[in-house]
């Protein structure tokens, strides 16, 4: 799936097609088979002014805790014996040549981070500790969720037995030691090195909670069941890789799956779960987790079967061998090597928002320490809420950069255990689920974080606003023409996308602004679609790819001179071999105003 150009007519808008090209080679999709493109393109930010060469630094600490030890992770007691695999806080140091961007991030293997003063711990633990290192504050952990580690806090409703090794209280204590030892670790190791920024592929996470007919939703609900109505929320399969070189040397990798790494939380033995597999597939390479937006997300595929079926040690090794294959693709084909930046521009911002509290809770704000760190045309932001699907989407469509992560259950030093569990979508507001029901911070205080989220991206993109037109609300700057129907669809912008079925068929769009993006579901039955700007052909975009991708970035514009332009989309009805039909359409369009 991609974009691809003829030799048309219109010159005057080539300078814009060098950044639609470089964008669709970030998103992989190739049109041939479906797979990742192995791309003849770079994304190269190094000619960006205020770009800087980059040293990086890893470390690792074990934080596996003697056995017995109480395990978190469901709403009855587990006590670990033995040890399947180990536990670790894994580390990466980034600093600019200048030293104007600093940044120490560590992934841990924990359920959460966020509880009781742990990053405080660690910052008071590293200060002083880390020469050069202006601000503890760029130190931020993230929680891969693992359910077969130990609790981090002592919990009243659970308390431990009397034959634990340590207490939840007794255990955070331990490891804050550790995970700031990994930080210090990976700040002491940094090097000349670079990063190469891919997003790829992996039908792995799904979503868990079941709307039926009733109004009302269940977690890991039957859709078999003829009172089934659909799912909250599509799925998100894209995964975003980083990888982490010193010199020529690959010695890490940064994944961003949308799926928490929980495929073991019925088993007995401390494991780090999908992770461990990831990492006995690379020993010599150090392994960080970000994972994505995914409240709402679970391993388990429930139109597949019981989810009982789908959980344990085998399935561990089997969903982190489907996202070792995609990252060890990228090491085997050369392109991880091919796209990697020595310079780029890079910053790391920080700052206190403020969101809403539900009634249940007072109605108060809470208060959330928001990181972005830019990585050339690539951001990372935080949050430390389990946060449902469709904010992550929304953090995604309204970013202006090319590559947005999202990063949930990361550390918070405003809060405490409880504080910042799920963040529903309103959609699962109304539903009432596991999840929904008796949250701290509802759907009000989503949209203020994803629009908090998405003024930090755009400030430290240094790249303007966006507005989201969703196709099927039909403003007035959405024209349809010809065979174009409306379809519902759990995973697209507004629960419906537009769809276009017969050649000549057309969406079009009328903006006013410097840039805009396409976006529609990429699938197996997905056909070729013609762009037109202002009237003139602009190229071909094959929607083929073998993965149901939803929300996937079709085509991006920017650069435009500020004014009133007009994209079209006009069905082929025309297709790859590979596809088994030719549907085009629309979901959304964004805006970019600069």
């Amino acid at each position: 799936m991609g974009l691809k150009m003829k030799s048309y007519k219109p010159i005057r808008i080539i300078t814009v097609l060098v950044l639609v090209i470089n964008l669709l080679i970030l998103s992989g999709c190739n049109s041939t088979n479906g797979s990742l493109a192995e791309s003849d393109g770079k994304n190269d930010s190094s000619s960006q002014s205020g770009a800087t060469g980059l040293s990086i630094g890893f470390g690792k600490v074990d934080i596996t805790p003697e056995t017995p030890i109480q395990l978190r992770g469901q709403n009855y007691d587990r006590v670990a014996t033995s040890v399947k695999d180990p536990l670790y806080a894994t580390a990466v140091a980034m600093e600019s040549d200048d030293s104007t961007m600093q940044a120490v991030i560590v992934s841990v293997d924990n359920i959460i981070v966020d509880s009781w003063g742990l990053i405080e711990a660690v910052r008071k633990y590293t200060d002083g500790k880390m020469e050069g290192f202006k601000d503890t504050t760029n130190i931020l952990c993230f929680a891969t969720h693992t359910h077969t580690g130990p609790w981090s806090y002592t919990s009243e409703y659970f308390p431990p037995p009397g034959n634990v090794a340590m207490s939840g209280d007794d255990y955070q204590k331990w490891m804050a030691s550790k995970v700031g030892d990994a930080a210090i670790s990976a700040w002491n190791d940094r090097k000349s090195g670079a990063v190469s920024s891919i997003v790829g592929q992996s039908e792995t996470g799904w979503c868990r909670i079941a709307r039926f007919n009733n109004g009302k939703d269940t977690m890991y609900g039957d859709p078999n069941l003829s009172t089934f109505v659909e799912f909250i929320s599509g799925n998100d399969h894209h995964l975003n890789l980083l990888y982490c070189y010193q010199g020529d040397e690959l010695k890490g990798v940064m994944l961003n799956p949308t799926f928490p790494f929980q495929s073991c939380e019925t088993e007995t033995e401390i494991s780090a779960d999908i992770t461990g597999r990831i990492r006995e597939r690379f020993p010599e390479l150090y392994i960080l987790p970000i994972i994505s937006a995914a409240g709402d997300m679970s391993p388990y595929n429930t139109e597949k079967g019981s989810i009982g079926s789908q959980m344990g040690f085998a399935n561990r090794d089997k969903y982190g061998d489907i996202i070792s294959d995609e990252i060890e693709k990228y090491i085997k084909n050369g392109v991880a090597k091919e796209r990697r930046e020595k310079k780029l521009v890079t910053e790391h911002l920080v700052k206190e928002i403020k969101v809403e509290r539900t009634l249940q809770y007072g109605g108060s704000k809470l208060s959330v320490e928001l990181h972005a760190l830019r990585l050339g045309k690539t951001v990372l932001v935080n949050n430390p809420f389990e946060l449902y699907l469709d904010y992550g989407l929304a953090i995604k469509a309204e970013s202006t950069a090319e590559v947005t992560w999202i990063g949930q259950l990361s550390s918070n030093p405003y809060n405490y255990a409880g504080d910042c569990l799920y963040l529903p979508s309103k959609f699962a507001e109304e539903g009432g689920a596991y999840g929904a029901a008796s949250s701290q911070v509802g759907s009000a205080g989503g949209a203020q974080l994803v629009k908090e989220t998405t003024a930090l991206i755009n400030e430290i993109m240094k790249s303007g606003t966006t507005e989201v037109y969703d196709c099927v609300a039909r403003s007035d700057n959405i024209v349809t023409k010809g065979s174009c129907t409306e379809e519902h669809d759990a995973g697209a912008y507004g629960r419906s996308r537009t769809v276009m079925k017969e050649k000549g068929a057309e969406i079009s769009f009328t903006f006013n602004g410097t840039g805009v993006k396409w976006y529609d579901s990429a699938g197996s039955d997905k056909g070729i679609a013609q762009i037109y700007i202002d009237g003139e052909l602009y190229g071909e975009t094959d929607a083929y790819n073998s993965i149901l991708l939803y929300q996937h970035e079709m085509l991006r514009i920017t650069g435009l001179k500020d004014g009133e332009h007009t994209v079209k989309i006009v069905c082929t009805d025309e297709k790859s071999e590979a596809s088994s039909d030719c549907k085009v359409g629309a979901d959304f369009f964004v805006t970019i105003k600069q």
